[in-house]
């Protein structure tokens, strides 16, 4: 059975039988518990569950929590789906370990608690805090708490609405201390808000800033010039810009394709710009479609994140919906067009005078990219014009336009 539908089923069981559940958990805190109670090296460990954007809008809080407590090591477990490749270039993290829970990909049952044992048994964590993000549906979240809980670690932090799982949860799993302190949100915007989790448990002060950043290596950058030269001598007249047609969880999140074909002919026929489709290996087809009915190149899928980061450095503007790219465009100052639909702009856009966000006012946000919950194909995203988008794209690129200087 792939890992989906273990946890489905582990979802399950717990239901029916939430006292076998129980035991195992307390087992486990039990046998970590004891490992972090012997003396020696303390530190803290992140539990990670979001995608790519979520975890640049966590840099700050990394960022601080180095700063200002730089003899405890910070250790990071993510969820695969390469997230923990974002942090290969992190000067912030001691150590990060992925595990493969929400992997579409077959795996032994035992093997979803070697994260757990290489991450917890080699070192010992006085604290550890659950940050959850956009990747996970509730459904999931019981058992990235009963993660948090399997750490053994004396402090176990968690925001109070991301524990509803536990609480809707079996009596003896309900009686189990997953998280033995909850902290409140006041603060929507996600970066304030993993800075407020942080802050309100005294692990960090006031911060100096908040603002999200992305790293990069020597290796990234190579892998960049070797896609294409213009990346390579990065000098000509020519604007280089970047389209993520495909990105963005779920379908309400995605502009139409067709619309995305006339704001690239518009940019290659006004500004005589270098652009570049971009996006995962699964937009790779869609990416391949609107390729073949303008005059642009295909990047989906054709390399690692850190290259990501190192390309959108280089360009020029940025155009996507609500997802990863635009998270990486703020940290990066580059740039960026972003088209929002269900989600809310003022809890999931970065902050960042480089980005013009273009949603429309008809439809109130709902947050679910999924199911329209009007019944109208998620109006809140086709509605955003391609006159709005040519528009946001002459503001940002003007120094291009002959016209206009």
């Amino acid at each position: 059975m792939k890992i989906p539908g273990k946890v489905m089923r582990f979802v399950t069981w717990s239901q029916e039988d939430p006292r076998a559940v129980s035991f195992i958990a307390r087992l486990l805190h039990c046998v970590f518990g004891i490992r972090n109670g012997l003396p020696g090296r303390k530190g803290f460990l992140l539990i990670f569950t979001g995608a790519s954007g979520d975890m640049v809008s966590l840099s700050p809080a990394i960022r601080e929590l180095a700063r200002q407590r730089p003899d405890t090591p910070v250790s990071i477990m993510v969820k695969g789906s390469g997230t923990g490749s974002i942090l290969k270039a992190c000067p912030y993290v001691d150590q990060i370990v992925e595990f493969c829970l929400y992997e579409d990909t077959p795996c032994k049952w035992w093997q979803l608690l070697k994260p757990l044992w290489r991450i917890v048994w080699r070192r010992r964590y006085a604290t550890a805090v659950l940050t959850m993000g956009t990747g996970w549906a509730p459904q999931y979240r019981i058992w990235a708490l009963l993660l948090l809980y399997a750490t053994g670690a004396r402090r176990r932090l968690a925001f109070r609405d991301e524990c509803a799982p536990w609480w809707n949860a079996g009596d003896p799993v309900h009686r189990l201390p997953l998280a033995n302190e909850i902290i409140e949100a006041s603060q929507p915007q996600r970066t304030d808000r993993f800075m407020e989790l942080f802050q309100k448990a005294g692990l960090l002060t006031e911060a100096e800033h908040a603002t999200t950043e992305v790293w990069t290596s020597e290796d990234d950058v190579r892998e960049v010039a070797q896609l294409d030269e213009c990346f390579a001598r990065r000098g000509d007249d020519r604007p280089i810009v970047l389209v993520f047609p495909g990105v963005g969880s779920g379908p309400g999140k995605r502009w139409p394709p067709g619309r995305y074909v006339k704001v690239v002919s518009h940019l290659i026929a006004t500004y005589n710009a270098h652009v570049f489709l971009d996006g995962m290996s699964r937009d790779h087809p869609l990416c391949k479609t609107i390729a073949a009915l303008v005059s642009c190149k295909n990047l989906a899928g054709r390399h690692s994140i850190g290259a990501l980061f190192a390309l959108i450095k280089l360009a020029d503007l940025v155009i996507a919906s609500d997802s990863g790219p635009i998270h990486i465009a703020a940290a990066t100052e580059t740039p960026a067009v972003a088209i929002f639909g269900p989600t809310d702009p003022r809890i999931w856009a970065p902050k960042s005078p480089c980005l013009t966000i273009l949603r429309t006012s008809d439809c109130p946000p709902c947050g679910n990219p999924y199911f329209c919950q009007r019944g109208i194909d998620f109006v809140c995203t086709t509605h955003v014009a391609v006159s709005d988008v040519m528009q946001a794209c002459q503001h940002s690129l003007r120094i291009w336009n002959p016209q206009c200087r």
